[in-house]
């Protein structure tokens, strides 16, 4: 049997979010999909040094998030709220201490956003599937252009996906088997970096909950704080903690510092206004 050097091996952990821009007077949902991508054997060191953060407010095994009120009923079910409690209460602290962290590991970040204009029509369920296609998609090709050039040290990648809602995982098993196969996407685009299988990508698209996953934990930070950061840049606030945190892992996108926007920040062409704000937003805070 082949033995996969775990020093070669990588890892691209993904999850959504979703913020509220205002487009013609209006509020319409920004919908984020993307992650990290890091080396096996930087991930065992990032994981581990996560616990031990977690070890100074409670056990361990207890999953953090970028907005904790999601997940307080499982500091309730083990008898943990005092805990959660200090957790709110310092989460601008573990936060930015977990990010500082993570910043000595050469992780790189890809996320891909687009703006949904039919927020009001009737099948939003539809809308949102093809949405999470669309920012997949355009998110896992990035990881495949990244990977193309990178190929001497990249042998095996795998993609992680944190559960998704409603148990759906079709939208994202069509674009991957196309990535994989076809090297398109399921509208049949062409991915730049060819057929994934010619890159070291596992056939398999794997799933896996952010509740027991330390590296799913700190994409839903990453992830956060850059829908934070954005909110804040579009609505003119002077501070915020993602926007805090944003700025210490912006040299981790992919395509830093000149090429961020379209690499490690993919827009919808069709979202021009939403590019152009992007655009903005990451010079500004480059230069």
């Amino acid at each position: 049997m082949g033995h996969i050097n775990q020093g070669n091996m990588f890892k691209y952990y993904a999850d959504d979010s979703a913020l509220k821009k205002m487009h013609e007077g209006k509020r319409s949902p920004v919908f984020l999909f993307g992650g990290i991508l890091i080396s096996r054997q930087d991930e065992v060191e990032l994981s581990n040094l996560i616990k031990e953060v977690k070890r100074e407010y409670t056990g361990e095994d207890m999953p953090l998030k970028y907005n904790m009120k999601g997940i307080r009923e499982v500091y309730e079910r083990f008898g943990r709220i005092p805990e959660y409690e200090r957790l709110i209460h310092d989460s601008a602290t573990w936060r930015k201490r977990i990010i500082q962290k993570s910043l000595k590991f050469d992780y790189k970040i890809f996320i891909s956003c687009i703006e949904n204009f039919q927020a009001k029509k009737k099948e939003q369920k539809t809308i949102k599937e093809n949405l999470s296609s669309f920012l997949f998609s355009n998110a896992l090709m990035r990881v495949g252009i990244f990977a193309s050039e990178n190929q001497n040290h990249m042998e095996h990648i795998q993609v992680i996906l944190d559960w998704p809602e409603s148990n759906l995982s079709k939208p994202f098993d069509k674009e991957y088997y196309y990535a994989y196969n076809r090297g398109t996407n399921s509208e049949g685009q062409e991915y730049f970096c060819g057929p994934l299988n010619r890159l070291g990508f596992d056939q398999t698209l794997y799933y896996a909950k952010c509740n027991h996953s330390n590296l799913l934990q700190l994409t839903d930070i990453i992830l956060g704080s850059t829908r934070d950061w954005i909110e804040t840049e579009l609505q003119k606030r002077e501070y915020s903690i993602g926007m805090e945190l944003s700025r210490l892992f912006l040299p981790k996108f992919y395509g830093y510092p000149r090429k961020i926007l379209g690499y490690g920040i993919n827009v919808s062409s069709g979202n021009k206004e939403l590019k152009e704000q992007l655009n903005g937003i990451i010079n500004k805070n480059v230069a």
